[in-house]
């Protein structure tokens, strides 16, 4: 009987200990606690004008009038109750043919607030027949936690086939991410490119027949346009 008992005992511990194990490997897997609560800002939740949103379907995407960095608002995402592999992002695209064979340069400011994963200005470049020949999305200068507004820039070379230039901004796990006051130019050789493509990972996003030579709205300044205004 006491060895029956004494078996009981050690099952039971052995039982518990893999609970502990499957809710720590559940909580690890969870962002950092970021809730509604926890969103700042004037918000209107709706795509800034000139923008898209791709990602989970329960990203907050939103202008804000509060923390602008240059008013009179910009634009942003945020992920709440998300777990660390969620990804939003705000993102536009436009034809690469002004800018073919040119070195080109995405600037933009942003400002995070409890980021538990990442976060961080990124472009891609496809042609008509392969998808991402240039990629970035600031991989080693991940933004995280909660910072000020500062400026972050993004270099590729743009190939004599491309088709199809796409900027924005991503956020990985749960937080708050805001971008402003962006802008898009030419830059010579003196400037480095930043990107570092890994085959296949970036996202393939279908894009429309008709594409804007440039991009739209980088500044924030228009106004959002509401569903029954589009």
């Amino acid at each position: 009987m006491i060895g029956v008992a004494r078996m009981s005992r050690c099952l039971s511990v052995a039982m518990q200990i893999v609970v502990v194990t499957i809710i720590a490997g559940c909580t690890s897997s969870i962002g950092n606690g970021f809730r509604v609560e926890s969103l700042l800002g004037e918000r209107t939740d709706v795509v800034p004008f000139g923008w898209r949103s791709r990602g989970v379907e329960w990203a907050i995407v939103f202008t804000d009038t509060l923390h602008a960095h240059t008013a009179p608002r910009c634009g942003g995402v945020a992920l709440v109750d998300a777990f660390n592999k969620d990804r939003a992002t705000l993102l536009q695209y436009f034809s690469a043919e002004r800018y073919s064979g040119k070195r080109v340069r995405f600037s933009g400011y942003v400002k995070t607030h409890r980021v538990s994963q990442q976060a961080g200005l990124w472009m891609q470049v496809d042609s008509a027949t392969r998808d991402a020949v240039e990629y970035d999305e600031m991989e080693g200068r991940e933004i995280r936690g909660t910072t000020d507004w500062a400026r972050y820039d993004v270099v590729l070379d743009v190939p004599p086939d491309a088709s199809v230039i796409t900027i924005g901004i991503f956020l990985e796990g749960g937080g708050q991410v805001w971008l402003d006051t962006c802008a898009f130019d030419v830059v010579d050789g003196s400037v480095a490119t930043t990107g570092e493509f890994s085959p296949g990972r970036p996202p393939r996003y279908v894009t429309p027949r008709r594409l804007d030579g440039e991009p739209v709205n980088p500044s924030f300044d228009e106004e959002p346009l509401f569903d029954d205004e589009r």
